[in-house]
């Protein structure tokens, strides 16, 4: 049970690290930098999440 428990807290993490990330990536497009491996860089995003988070809003 521990270890189940330690994979979701590990997993809600991960995902709440890609969104805050994917939030700078919007706001990196919002505020003028256009460059996706830049801001995938920047954000440790891949390009493709970087796509993603910028086409969602």
């Amino acid at each position: 049970m521990c270890k189940t428990m330690q994979v979701i807290v590990d997993r809600e993490r991960d995902d709440a690290e890609v969104a805050r990330s994917k939030k700078i990536a919007w706001n990196m497009w919002k505020n003028g930098e256009h460059d996706l491996d830049k801001i995938a860089e920047t954000t440790l995003l891949s390009a493709e999440q970087v796509r993603e988070a910028i086409t969602r809003k």
